[in-house]
């Protein structure tokens, strides 16, 4: 079985490394020179293979679409899982430069986090400021924009206090 089966298969996921390219997830060890062909190479840091935005143009659009909508449905899945989170009061985002950073246990949830465009900076997830505003709901946003302000009159209060 080649890359392409193993792929439309989904036993190896790809999913987009910002605005670099992708990486490749699964069973990619039997598949290595399948992989090289199409120009990715093996990434030590991240022990997985990648590949640049100019090679993943090269492979055929009919897969390409495929994965494209595998990646898509994977956004909207995890969409819905951190919204359900904060919307439940399980994970809390706050603004803090122009970022919004994420407060909560994260670590069932990464890939979700990594799905919808968090990174992974300074021992937190974070988005930024206009990545918040276009991938989340107005309800999402209302309910991050009232946790914030709850904290900020906390805060006021215990200044008063002391």
């Amino acid at each position: 079985m080649g890359l392409r089966e193993r792929i439309l298969n989904k036993e190896i996921n790809v999913f987009p490394i910002g605005n670099e390219g992708y990486r490749f997830y699964g069973k990619t060890s039997e598949v290595k020179e399948d992989l090289k062909q199409i120009g990715a190479f093996w990434n030590k840091e991240t022990e997985s293979y990648e590949i640049s935005l100019d090679n993943y143009s090269k492979i055929s659009a009919d897969l390409r679409e495929f994965m494209f909508k595998t990646i898509l449905n994977r956004k909207m899945k995890s969409l819905k899982v951190i919204s359900e989170l904060i919307l439940d009061d399980k994970l809390k985002l706050f603004l803090q430069k122009d970022s919004y950073k994420v407060y909560g246990k994260t670590k069932e949830i990464r890939k979700d986090l990594y799905n919808i465009g968090f990174r992974f900076e300074n021992k937190n997830f974070q988005i930024d400021s206009n990545s918040f505003e276009d991938v989340f709901s107005d309800e999402v946003k209302e309910k991050v924009n009232s946790q914030m302000q709850k904290a900020e009159q906390s805060n006021s209060e215990e200044m008063e206090e002391t």
